[in-house]
């Protein structure tokens, strides 16, 4: 029998927002007021690494890198989303 292959990193872009001018960052869902820009936002893609933590959760804690894993047992099911 084989086994499937688990990847346990890949490299792929995250997309940053960041504000165009001094003002709160906005984005008009709807038609903006005329004379005014739907959005003030610019996007900007940054190549990343991301690697899979199975296995080493323990290694991440909010002192050392800004975040931890946590389990959390939840009522909901797949059903619950119409899955089944």
């Amino acid at each position: 029998m084989s086994v499937a292959h688990v990847p346990r990193s890949l490299r792929t872009s995250l997309n940053y927002s960041r504000a165009l001018d001094d003002r709160a960052p906005y984005i008009y869902v709807h038609d903006p007021p005329a004379g005014i820009a739907k959005e003030n936002l610019a996007t900007e893609a940054y190549p990343v690494q991301i690697n899979d933590a199975r296995g080493h959760e323990s290694r991440f804690t909010l002192d050392t890198t800004g975040f931890q894993f946590t389990t959390h047992v939840t009522p909901e099911t797949w059903a619950d989303f119409g899955r089944s």
